[in-house]
């Protein structure tokens, strides 16, 4: 699950693996170590919650979500979830939780895939432009082949 912050927002991203443990245990979330006993939580969990809300409570953000409203954004295509919570000041803290998808399955709205596999897209276009060099490369120089190992590895 990823945590991103600014001014009176705040958007979790959350992953598969994560909604996963959302639906079985009600509850996901991680801490940033700063040393000793110094820590900064975020987590989502659901529940008997009126709305989706957010709070500070023992050194941790927490995203509420009603339980109901969990359990069909987990099953539905619908990315992500909104609300602007009103704050004591006056001002409005936005809250917003979204599905990751896994590149190349994120679908349209006629649900077709709106990019190629981009690792196709640039072997086509490299083998249109110069037929056989692709095939003529070495394994670790083909286009959109990043092993992360340096030259000679």
């Amino acid at each position: 699950m990823k945590f991103r912050c600014v001014h009176n927002s705040i958007r979790l991203r959350v992953r598969k693996s994560d909604l996963d443990l959302l639906q079985e245990e009600g509850k996901v979330g991680d801490t940033v170590g700063f040393g000793g006993l110094h820590a900064f939580g975020f987590c989502l969990e659901t529940g008997a919650f009126p709305r989706i809300q957010a709070v500070f409570e023992g050194g941790q953000i927490i995203v509420r979500v009603p339980k109901a409203q969990s359990e069909a954004w987990i099953h539905s295509e619908e990315v992500s979830l909104e609300q602007h919570q009103p704050l004591d000041n006056g001002e409005t803290l936005e809250i917003l939780v979204e599905k990751i998808f896994p590149a190349g399955t994120r679908r349209n709205r006629t649900g077709k895939i709106p990019f190629l596999n981009w690792r196709r897209k640039i072997l086509r276009s490299a083998s249109f432009i110069a037929p056989g060099l692709v095939t003529a490369l070495p394994p670790r120089t083909r286009p959109g082949s990043f092993s992360g190992k340096g030259p000679g590895a």
